[in-house]
């Protein structure tokens, strides 16, 4: 549970502009949706910028993230719909 509040905690920080936890959110997350881009197009620069626009585009929309669902649940949809 600790690692929940860390994490509630970060997206907050990202919804305030916060570029360190912008930071952090990507390392904690970038590997494993990379590895899910992966599984679908089985091309490693491919997957690579598909995360990185995904990134981008969650970043940009953290006000949409409501906590329904987990932060990386709600990431991973934006990496696959890419």
């Amino acid at each position: 549970m600790e690692l929940e509040i860390a994490l509630d905690e970060q997206v907050e920080l990202c919804r305030e502009g916060d570029r360190k936890a912008y930071h952090q959110v990507y390392h904690r997350y970038a590997k494993g949706m990379i590895n899910s881009s992966m599984r679908v197009l089985n091309n490693l620069a491919d997957a690579e910028d598909i995360v990185q626009e995904a990134f981008v585009d969650a970043f940009n929309s953290l006000e949409k993230f409501t906590y329904r669902s987990s932060f990386e649940g709600w990431l991973r949809r934006i990496v696959i719909n890419k």
